[in-house]
């Protein structure tokens, strides 16, 4: 199962933004210049669970260079955005690392 980063902006329109990966059930590793200009609170941000390898499910699309899975999804929250500090956003990728927070209410079981 793979997860995907999505913003919803003021419009209700939803893009992706990047993958992620699993930590445990709260945290989400992803790279920093994927959410630096991103606020909590002025962005909708969630992380979107489903399978998207179409060897498991071949109901799987490619939809603007993206795999996307057409059977059901887990949509959750994210609480904080954690990006590395000597992250700078010019210039490389040195400290490129971020870490979402996802909302605690929202259980998921990892298996």
């Amino acid at each position: 199962m793979d997860n995907f980063i999505l913003l919803e902006n003021g419009e209700s329109e939803v893009f992706f933004g990047c993958n992620g990966t699993i930590i445990n059930n709260r945290y989400i590793l992803t790279t920093a210049h994927c959410v630096r200009n991103v606020v909590v609170g002025n962005h909708k941000i969630f992380i979107r669970m489903a399978e998207t390898d179409e060897r498991i499910n071949p109901e799987s699309v490619l939809i603007d260079n993206f795999i996307v899975d057409s059977s059901p999804f887990l949509d959750f929250d994210v609480e904080e955005i954690l990006i590395h500090a000597g992250y700078k956003g010019i210039g490389g990728s040195a400290h490129d690392i971020a870490l979402l927070v996802r909302a605690p209410n929202q259980n998921v079981r990892l298996r």
